[in-house]
């Protein structure tokens, strides 16, 4: 029997092309407060796990990757006290979502300054 292939993966990365990345970069930073692994005047990797990465790249001057529309992804992030996301994001003036419970889960959304959207849940 023919040996299937098997993706075994040691490091996870997301890569969010943007139209502002200086923008885009005060909000993962300073927003959501992530952790940056990785810099330089183009591309920033912001460490979210043990081994999954967020990476921000401008869209405009360095990459090959050609600019599409935000809205066909969703970045999904399980947290702790969700209620307290939810608050936190209102009082820094980001449009919130309301609060919904789907899939057993309670969850609402965000975008980020490029359009895409991002979704905090947790378990009931």
């Amino acid at each position: 029997m023919e040996k299937r292939f098997q993706l075994k993966c040691n490091h996870l990365n997301t890569i969010l092309y943007c139209r502002d990345f200086d923008k885009a970069l005060d909000f993962y930073q300073n927003v959501l407060n992530l952790k940056i692994n990785f810099k330089t005047d183009w591309f920033v990797e912001f460490h979210l796990t043990k081994n999954g990465y967020l990476s921000i790249a401008d869209g405009i001057r360095k990459t090959t990757i050609s600019l599409g529309n935000c809205d066909c992804m969703t970045l999904s992030f399980q947290v702790k006290d969700l209620k307290q996301k939810y608050d936190y994001f209102r009082k820094m003036g980001i449009q919130v979502s309301k609060i919904k419970s789907v899939w057993n889960e309670k969850s609402f959304f965000i975008h980020d300054p490029e359009g895409h959207r991002i979704e905090f849940w947790d378990h009931k």
